[in-house]
């Protein structure tokens, strides 16, 4: 139920470890789905439930929008319309995964020193697309 960010975060700063379902509740929380209306914010909604269940690398991957709790929305090219095309599909689902992250960044922000922020992010970011993309080391 732990996200490869929330692992390295422990390993790395000794943070506890959220869950998924913390994660994603962290997020309903905050304003971020508020700037979403109508369809829009449940397909988000929707997408934060498979989050919980699959984790990160899945949400961003267009073939979620073929899942089944995704069928009364529509096809994709539809789902993306209500957020104003493609791009903007993207940049909600972009802007998604960074709400995702965005607490523990900033706890691990104010305990330690940018040099190791960093060196966190690319770590995580070379997990994400390697499992995203299907990249072979």
């Amino acid at each position: 139920d732990v996200d490869d960010f929330d692992f390295i975060c422990h390993v790395a700063f000794d943070q506890k470890p959220l869950t998924r379902k913390e994660r994603a509740n962290n997020v309903k929380k905050r304003d971020f789905l508020n700037k979403y209306k109508g369809v829009a914010r449940e397909v988000l909604e929707a997408l934060l439930d498979r989050y919980m269940n699959t984790g990160i690398y899945e949400i961003g991957k267009t073939e979620v929008l073929k899942l089944s709790e995704f069928k009364k929305f529509g096809m994709p090219s539809k789902i993306a319309s209500y957020f104003g095309g493609k791009a903007g599909y993207f940049q909600a689902v972009k802007e998604l995964e960074d709400e995702l992250l965005k607490l523990r960044i900033e706890n691990a922000f104010l305990k330690q020193e940018k040099k190791k922020i960093k060196l966190l992010l690319s770590a995580f970011y070379q997990l994400y697309y390697i499992n995203r993309y299907k990249i072979l080391v």
